[in-house]
């Protein structure tokens, strides 16, 4: 082994909110012969080091400012050698969620009245998270979310009538009739639900144990028909603030 061995120290710099990857730069160095630790630990994120040099360093979602941190690198045949890592963090817009569009189609059957109307109030969508699970994939260090859940329907609607009305005998129409507007007798509410399963990528974010799975029902339509069955259609977004 070479005795000449130097290790070199680095100024570099990146976005804030994203991740970085280096490795021990050195003259005359075998990484064959070498074992890094951490010999000081970044402040503001965190810092994931192999035992031949390689290093990935992600500041905390908030942080901008120069980071340090310093690997000890033990060299067979030569000793201990040090290289401190300095980064620029600059600042930069930083996405605040991580997100999953759904699509849903579904016929929802509601309860038949016969003669009488049905006219739909309001359809309001919630969203269950039942089950979730993490999977990761070591080699390039990302991971995915796979959810289960279920979609539920509350559909609120009025039952009624229409009621006619004789109108004024006239000469040339006698039986002619007219019809009012239409008469709510009940306000009906049932439930549907819908179950799903989908995956949110995750990239390098590391999801914390309380994260919470939020959504929003960015679009819905439906349509009734014969009077017991809704054509419905939504867009939802599942997400993970950051």
């Amino acid at each position: 082994m070479d005795k000449k061995v130097k290790i070199y120290n680095c100024n570099l710099s990146m976005g804030q909110g994203t991740r970085i990857e280096g490795r021990i730069v050195g003259k005359n160095l075998s990484r064959d012969h070498i074992r890094c630790t951490l010999e000081k630990e970044p402040e503001s994120g965190k810092i994931e080091l192999t035992t031949n040099g390689y290093w990935s360093y992600i500041p905390n979602s908030s942080f901008v400012g120069t980071e340090e941190f310093v690997i000890k690198v033990y060299i067979c045949g030569v000793g201990e050698k040090y290289s401190t890592i300095k980064i620029d963090v600059e600042e930069q817009e930083v996405s605040t969620k991580i997100s999953k569009f759904l699509q849903f189609e579904d016929r929802l059957k509601i309860e038949n009245y016969e003669d009488e109307i049905v006219e739909i109030k309001n359809i309001m969508l919630y969203v269950v998270i039942h089950d979730k699970k993490l999977i990761k994939n070591d080699f390039n260090k990302t991971s995915k979310l796979r959810i289960a859940g279920t979609l539920k329907y509350l559909v609120n609607y009025d039952v009624g009538i229409v009621p006619v009305e004789k109108k004024p005998t006239i000469w040339f129409d006698e039986d002619a009739e007219e019809t009012s507007e239409f008469v709510p007798e009940k306000e009906v509410q049932v439930e549907r639900e819908t179950k799903f399963r989908t995956e949110i990528d995750l990239g390098d974010y590391r999801l914390d144990d309380d994260s919470i799975i939020e959504y929003e029902v960015k679009y819905q339509n439906y349509r009734l028909m014969d009077y017991d069955v809704i054509n419905h259609y939504c867009a939802i977004e599942l997400y993970i603030n950051k």
